[in-house]
C-alpha cells in the first residue's frame, strides 16, 4: 500500500514537467519541419554542408516524434503495453536518432573545419555525391546495429511497478545491449574528437 501511495507521489510531482515536455515536443516538431522544408526548398546547387544538415534534421525530427511515448512512460501513466513498447522500439529509436546526430555534427564540424583551413582544396568528404554515400552508409550502420534491440524476442514478465527496459530482455538481449553500448560509446568518443578537434 505504501508503495503505491509513493508512486502516486511521485507522479503528482512530475506533473508539472509535462506541459514542459510537451512545450519542447511542439516547438520541436514545428523548428524541425520549417528547418528541414527550408533546406529542401533550396534551388542552389546542394553543397555537401546541406546534405550533412538535412540528415542531422531527419535524424532530430524522428528523435522528437518519440517524446511523447517517452513522457507518458516517464510520467509512470503508461499502460503496460505501452511500457513494453517504450522498450523495444521508443527507447531504441531514441539511442538510434542520438547517435545519428552526433555522427552529423561530427560531419559538419570536420566540413566546416576543411572549409576554413583549406579552401583552395576540396576533399572527398566535401563532394557532394561523397556525402551523399557517406550518409547513406552511417544509417545504414546505426541501424544496423539498433534494429536488434527491437527485433530480439523479450521475456514476458509479470506486471509490477519498478520495471525497467533491461528487466524485458532476455541474455542475448542483455549481450546486444552491452554491445551496442561500446559500439555507440566508441562512436560517441569518435564524433567528439572530431568535433573538438575541427573547432
Amino acid at each position: 500500500m505504501s508503495s503505491n501511495v509513493s508512486e502516486c507521489h511521485l507522479y503528482e510531482e512530475m506533473e508539472p514537467f509535462t506541459y514542459f515536455y510537451y512545450l519542447i515536443f511542439l516547438m520541436g516538431i514545428i523548428g524541425s519541419c520549417f528547418a528541414l522544408w527550408a533546406f529542401t526548398q533550396k534551388d542552389q546547387k546542394q553543397k555537401c554542408m546541406s546534405i550533412y544538415l538535412i540528415n542531422l534534421l531527419t535524424a532530430d525530427f524522428l528523435l522528437t516524434l518519440t517524446l511523447p511515448v517517452k513522457i507518458i512512460v516517464d510520467l509512470g501513466i503508461a499502460s503496460w503495453n505501452l511500457r513494453i513498447f517504450h522498450c523495444q522500439v521508443t527507447a531504441c529509436f531514441i539511442y538510434l536518432n542520438m547517435y545519428l546526430s552526433i555522427i552529423f555534427l561530427g560531419f559538419v564540424s570536420m566540413d566546416r573545419c576543411l572549409q576554413l583551413m583549406h579552401s583552395s582544396k576540396i576533399y572527398r568528404i566535401q563532394e557532394p555525391g561523397f556525402a551523399k554515400t557517406l550518409c547513406a552508409v552511417v544509417w545504414a550502420m546505426v541501424l544496423l546495429i539498433t534494429v536488434p534491440n527491437m527485433a530480439i524476442p523479450i521475456k514476458h514478465i509479470e506486471e509490477r511497478p519498478g520495471v525497467g527496459c533491461i528487466d524485458f530482455k532476455t541474455k542475448f538481449g542483455r549481450d546486444w545491449h552491452v554491445f551496442t553500448n561500446f559500439i555507440c560509446t566508441a562512436i560517441f568518443l569518435n564524433s567528439s574528437a572530431v568535433i573538438l578537434i575541427s573547432n
